[in-house]
């Protein structure tokens, strides 16, 4: 018997950010999708450091940017897996940064081999995952990450212990009300974190017809039974690029490294108080935080030769 193709009996996974971000707790371990300036989740972030939550542990991707640095800066950080956090040639990320001067974070040192092999050992539901390269620099050798074991023959071989996520924080372009997800570029470490978190949100810029998906099934990178929930946030990788959609917004990169820069080790300055009131505790919804980084206008810019 062939399955009936009708959709009214299959629940939508589209939420508000509200309602699909409403049971995270203060402390829990949380990751990041993403890479750099491309595909951040953003206004996910933001709506948490709106919901002031703290004493997070970050899984940040091996290369982070923007939002570990603003979840940080905000206060809502208690440790981070740390691979490489930067604003690339911009510049350093100037809240990890003094959070490791201060410590006021914990900051474990993990490269892209310890992130993502204690991922895959949380996606398939084991205590340590074997990475081979991990036995041949000082990181191996003090990470407590780390798990040594031998082989039956006395090979001597080096695995990570898991990483497991409550929460994944995705940013991807396309959804259907299912949950599958479409990546219209590079999906990075996404599938992974998907598959190691207990719950994963994705923001996307655009809901697709789950016609549309079945038509094209070579495209969804996620499938919708690893996602509770879908909330669609156009433009909701800003600053970040969103593959296909828009570029990054260097000018607005800036500003926030101009504002987090200000920051003294004894108190807020007032450039990133402005920072934070103009572009996370002012605006009251999505619409309006488009309107205060410039309108059509700017939006028109960052999508210009984007395809």
């Amino acid at each position: 018997m062939i399955a009936s193709s009708d959709n009214s009996a299959r629940a939508s996974k589209v939420k508000a950010i509200a309602e699909a971000l409403a049971d995270l707790q203060d402390g829990a371990v949380i990751s990041l999708g993403g890479m750099t300036f491309h595909n951040e989740p953003a206004a996910l972030v933001r709506y948490l450091v709106k919901r002031r939550v703290s004493r997070l542990t970050l899984i940040p991707p091996p290369s982070a940017a923007y939002c570990a640095d603003l979840l940080i800066g905000a206060g809502a950080v208690a440790r981070i897996y740390a691979g490489h956090v930067s604003f690339e040639h911009m510049g350093l990320a100037p809240n990890f940064r003094r959070a490791g001067e201060l410590g006021t974070v914990d900051i474990v040192e993990a490269n892209e081999a310890l992130i993502i092999g204690g991922l895959l050992a949380a996606a398939q539901n084991l205590p340590a995952y074997p990475v081979s390269s991990l036995a041949f620099g000082d990181i191996g050798k003090t990470s407590g990450l780390i798990k040594r074991y031998r082989a039956e023959d006395g090979e001597e071989l080096v695995a990570v212990k898991a990483l497991k996520p409550d929460l994944a924080l995705i940013h991807a372009q396309q959804a259907d009300s299912f949950g599958n997800i479409r990546h219209l570029g590079g999906a990075f470490a996404d599938v992974i974190m998907a598959r190691a978190a207990r719950k994963v949100v994705v923001s996307v810029d655009e809901l697709v017809s789950p016609e549309q998906v079945r038509k094209e099934p070579w495209r969804t990178t996620i499938p919708g039974y690893l996602v509770d929930a879908v909330v669609e946030l156009p433009w909701g990788a800003h600053p970040a690029a969103s593959h296909g959609r828009y570029n990054y917004d260097q000018d607005h990169l800036r500003d926030y490294l101009a504002a987090a820069q200000s920051l003294r080790k004894d108190k807020e300055s007032a450039s990133w108080a402005d920072y934070l009131q103009d572009y996370l505790f002012g605006p009251e919804d999505l619409s309006q935080y488009l309107e205060r980084i410039g309108g059509e206008r700017k939006r028109a810019r960052l999508s210009q030769g984007v395809n």
